[in-house]
């Protein structure tokens, strides 16, 4: 697997996972709904992918940028850049794991969405973006307003995150129905 996978490489994956252009030029798009939400009442949350200009990534994207906003407005929104498109898989699937465990819905947690790191005994990790201590959002700079930027998972669970990413984008574009070419 590539060292880091941007480019058509990282738009497959993200396209694979689920993430889908949401109008032309636009950036990519992926929602997660749950009855309870993290409050009781039903929520909706929905992750958006750009490239670092703003725009849809493409065969040319070097960098990403992803925000995840809840229905919920008084909840602030998450925020992550990255070169390496696993890394925005991965947020989507913290995103969505929080959703779960924040309505109480532990069992619904897919266990290939979950990893275990050294120093944490009996615990599968369901947030990569968590810190180690209470699975809080881990930042990397003091809350804005609106939005939190989110710490790079590679400083709090190092070579266990990224073991999990790459093996999680590669079971991903493994189940992925193979591109159709010219003729098919």
């Amino acid at each position: 697997m590539a060292e880091i996978m941007n480019g058509a490489e990282g738009v497959a994956l993200l396209e694979a996972f689920g993430f889908a252009e949401i109008e032309e030029g636009a950036c990519l798009s992926m929602s997660f709904s749950h009855p309870l939400g993290t409050e009781g009442v039903p929520e909706t949350v929905e992750v958006r992918i750009s490239d670092a200009e703003g725009g849809a990534p493409d065969m040319d994207t070097e960098a990403f940028h992803a925000v995840a906003e809840s229905s919920h407005a008084h909840i602030k929104a998450v925020v992550f850049s990255s070169k390496d498109a696993r890394d925005l898989m991965a947020l989507a699937i913290a995103v969505r794991n929080e959703q779960l465990v924040g309505a109480g819905d532990h069992g619904a947690l897919p266990l290939e969405d979950t990893f275990a790191a050294a120093g944490i005994d009996g615990t599968s990790i369901h947030n990569a973006f968590g810190d180690e201590q209470y699975g809080d959002w881990a930042v990397s700079e003091p809350p804005g307003p609106t939005s939190i930027v989110l710490r790079d998972p590679v400083e709090t669970y190092g070579a266990a995150y990224t073991a999990w990413r790459d093996a999680r984008a590669e079971a991903v574009l493994a189940a992925a129905p193979a591109p159709r070419g010219p003729g098919r």
